[in-house]
């Protein structure tokens, strides 16, 4: 009976242990995520945008890498499979220096 009341005592003592890391892990984590924006605020200042402008650069698609001088609406930025109209390109002998800009 008494190892049964110590294993409880045990076990309350281990969550409560857990409990308090766990906090203490969330107010670390937002703390280094607040110094994180501040950080980010500031360069986007230096910078003269704003940290919205900033973060959308950082997903702004890359340049363009390959047009169709035949029909300039369809391009391609080198991902993903290559599209029907430069694989015919090549088929044809055609160099992709030929319409890489």
């Amino acid at each position: 009976m008494e190892s049964t009341k110590l294993k409880k005592y045990l076990l309350d003592e281990l969550f409560e242990q857990r409990e308090k890391r766990e906090r203490e892990f969330e107010a670390i984590q937002l703390a280094a995520t607040q110094e994180l924006y501040v950080e980010l605020v500031s360069l986007a200042q230096l910078m003269g945008i704003t940290l919205r402008q900033l973060m959308q650069r950082g997903t702004a698609p890359g340049p363009l890498f390959y047009v169709n001088p035949e029909n300039i609406s369809q391009q391609w930025r080198g991902r993903g499979a290559k599209p029907q109209w430069l694989l015919d390109w090549q088929a044809a002998g055609k160099s992709l220096d030929m319409v890489r800009m």
